[in-house]
């Protein structure tokens, strides 16, 4: 199932699934490329996070451990072309701007203080 879809600066189609990013030349035309994502686990159930910059055909994606935003571009078939790194507790989302030139990040974990568990995240950009 498509959970999100957006179309690139040269016309394909990207299409978000639970843990499969597509794209495509035009709406029901084979992938020409196909790019796995990461499945959540019991801490964290969301199945992926990712994002498009749809005027940089870049595509952001949170790697497999949840340490990292893996940046691919899509006009180069799907080239990784840098990782983003910095936070304390495993990533859950990202979020990027049309031209690529903003990224913004969140985590979050548990942290025990006073032998309770309390909610604990961040959000880079």
């Amino acid at each position: 199932a498509v959970e999100a879809a957006a179309f690139l600066g040269d016309g394909s189609l990207v299409e978000l699934g639970r843990n499969l990013v597509a794209v495509r030349e035009a709406p029901g035309s084979a992938a020409k490329l196909r790019i796995p994502l990461a499945r959540g686990g019991p801490e964290f159930p969301t199945p992926h996070s990712a994002a498009f910059a749809t005027g940089a055909s870049l595509l952001f994606t949170v790697d497999p451990a949840r340490a990292a935003v893996e940046v691919r571009d899509l006009a180069r078939g799907a080239a990784k072309v840098r990782s983003l790194v910095g936070h304390e507790y495993p990533i859950v989302a990202v979020a990027a701007s049309a031209d690529g030139r903003t990224v913004a990040t969140g985590s979050a974990g548990l942290k025990k203080e006073s032998g309770r568990p309390q909610p604990v995240g961040e959000v880079l950009v």
